[in-house]
């Protein structure tokens, strides 16, 4: 027997009847939809080596020392270091039994929805992996492989002294609340010599996800009911996303950590405070200009509502794109995007 699996638990001939109307499929309503900008905006490439992408980083630059008339120079070697990025495989499988395909009327269109909805919750997975997968987890047996940029050494806390000058405190030393209620303000520069998406050199679709239709076959597996074997035809499918995060600068993500998400009015909980996003957006602006690439502010929905609440200079401004005849949001020069898979529970950032 090759497995044991019950598709009625995939796609039933209730669950047919639901994206049907007068024995025709018809269009699904995607109300699980949310503010999702950031697959878009990824720059994308090729791992350097194999699965993972080395990159190399400047450790130390001798800057020289003050001589004498016939006293010699000293004699000084830079240093670098090397780290590694690693990529992930992510695969989400889908089927559906001929016979209810078949009874759709049209096959093709039944299909095509199901992978729809797949991929919808694929990109999800996508971009809170990018936000807060967390790969310590896969070495105790979890299924974070992607480390998100909020489980990464260089942004998991706060600057001290010389070290992380790019993570900036919206609480400025205060005592939280015992709510895990904090999410954060990410400023993330898209490039090749920024942040970028690395697919592994073997995967043969570097562009995002991977769709893969693999026709009708056949499937064994034993009946859940009545413990009998038995074989169906279905029509099978897979999608793949492979890769994970490249950050060969570290300066190109500046974030803002420990917002409070309730209690809005509270300075004490640790309400938007201008000055810290001024602070943020200047360390952008000033730190990486040598950094080709484009700047995107990352935020919670309703934490935009807040920001566009505020009543300064940094309240946010709304233009219309009249190409795409779209609404675009900026705070300061940087575009806004929404992406609700950014968490808005969280503890406080130390």
């Amino acid at each position: 027997m090759a497995s044991e699996m019950d598709l009625r638990e995939y796609f039933t001939l209730s669950e047919l009847k639901n994206r049907m109307v007068n024995n025709e499929l018809v269009q699904i309503t995607d109300v699980l939809n949310t503010p999702l900008q950031l697959p878009s905006d990824l720059v994308i490439g090729r791992c350097s080596s194999g699965d993972d992408d080395i990159v190399t980083r400047s450790l130390y630059e001798p800057q020289g020392d003050e001589v004498n008339y016939n006293q010699g120079h000293v004699v000084k070697i830079g240093q670098t270091e090397q780290a590694t990025e690693h990529t992930a495989i992510i695969e989400q499988g889908w089927y559906i039994e001929k016979k209810l395909a078949k009874r759709s009327g049209n096959y093709k269109l039944a299909l095509l929805q199901e992978e729809k909805l797949q991929a919808n919750g694929l990109r999800k997975l996508w971009a809170q992996r990018f936000f807060h997968g967390n790969r310590a987890t896969a070495s105790s047996g979890g299924a974070h492989q992607i480390n998100g940029l909020a489980n990464r050494s260089d942004y998991n806390a706060l600057a001290s002294g010389t070290a992380r000058p790019w993570v900036f405190d919206m609480a400025q030393g205060e005592t939280p609340s015992v709510t895990a209620n904090k999410t954060s303000i990410w400023f993330v520069k898209h490039s090749e010599e920024g942040v970028r998406w690395v697919a592994p050199q073997g995967a043969e679709d570097a562009s995002g996800i991977r769709r893969d239709y693999f026709g009708e076959d056949g499937l064994d597996y034993t009946d859940p009911v009545d413990s009998k074997p038995r074989h169906m035809r279905i029509y099978r499918g897979m999608l793949t996303l492979a890769g994970g995060i490249s950050i060969k600068d570290p300066r190109a993500v500046v974030v803002v950590h420990n917002i409070s998400m309730s209690d809005w009015d509270n300075v004490d909980d640790f309400d938007i405070i201008p000055g810290v996003l001024i602070d943020a957006m200047n360390y952008m602006n000033a730190c990486t200009q040598e950094i080709p690439g484009n700047v995107v502010c990352y935020m919670h929905h309703r934490l935009r509502a807040r920001v566009w609440r505020m009543q300064h200079d940094l309240t946010l401004t709304r233009t219309m794109n009249e190409n795409l005849k779209v609404p675009e949001w900026f705070i300061g020069e940087y575009p806004v995007h929404c992406c609700d898979e950014i968490s808005i529970t969280g503890s406080k950032v130390e």
